[in-house]
């Protein structure tokens, strides 16, 4: 039996393992996005949890599946596998290293870029309307670049469309060499601020993410909504705001 963890959840939620496999020094992880994993032998995910990849992901999992369940799945493929289940704020609690990620290429340079989220149910209550994404790219102007996941972000027209169209280290290049990042509240613009740029966010959790989860201390702007109101947002306000910010 090979042990191992297993890195099969959201993005957000790779991040706390990456940190906490940079505390161990290394180890053997199950995963995809390699570029999150340096100083760790890295096997892809293997075929046993096909079963599963059209599932939505969260937190170290798949939506409406139990750990238990994916823990078996790779148990009978020969892999030992631990799937943590707890809050975002207490993971890891104390075995945690964040530091930025390596950059491999200048893709994204002095771009302004927009991460416009819109993730399926049930992870749909954090997205922002496309009106509002389309309004805020056009008041931008210039070279501004949209990302995202393919069927978890909009396109919008405006801009260079990157959505579907970037791996993990794209997108760590991307927020790394660009000139600010915005978006709601969600993982990129938490790389973004962990890799040094200068981000602005759109949550209901200001102080995560400016202060407990801002790893780099990186300057951050912060629109805050209630946790109900992301689609009632007062979008002619937050653009006025991002803009100012991102001058």
């Amino acid at each position: 039996m090979r042990r191992a963890y297993a890195d099969v959840g959201e993005l957000g939620w790779s991040l706390y393992l990456s940190a906490h496999l940079r505390y161990l020094g290394g180890g053997m992880v199950l995963t995809n996005r390699y570029a999150l994993f340096p100083g760790c032998n890295v096997v892809p995910v293997p075929a046993c949890f096909d079963k599963y990849k059209d599932i939505q992901a969260d937190m170290f999992g798949r939506c409406g599946v139990k750990n238990e369940e994916i823990e078996k799945c790779f148990w009978d493929d020969g892999w030992e596998v631990r799937l943590p289940g707890d809050t975002w704020n207490n993971v890891y609690r104390g075995e945690m290293t964040f530091e930025p990620y390596e950059v491999k290429s200048e893709l994204g340079t002095g771009a302004t870029v927009v991460f416009p989220r819109c993730r399926p149910a049930p992870h749909n209550n954090r997205n922002l309307s496309e009106r509002f994404y389309s309004e805020l790219v056009g008041a931008l102007g210039g070279n501004v670049v949209c990302c995202g996941a393919e069927g978890e972000a909009y396109h919008i027209k405006g801009g260079v469309d990157l959505v579907g169209l970037t791996d993990i280290q794209d997108l760590i290049d991307i927020c790394s060499n660009a000139k600010v990042v915005i978006g709601s509240q969600s993982a990129p613009p938490k790389i973004a601020l962990l890799q040094g740029t200068r981000t602005f966010m759109v949550g209901h959790e200001k102080a995560r993410h400016t202060v407990t989860e801002n790893w780099a201390g990186t300057e951050v702007g912060f629109y805050e909504i209630a946790k109900s109101k992301y689609t009632t947002l007062d979008s002619d306000d937050c653009i006025e705001k991002i803009l100012e910010f991102a001058k």
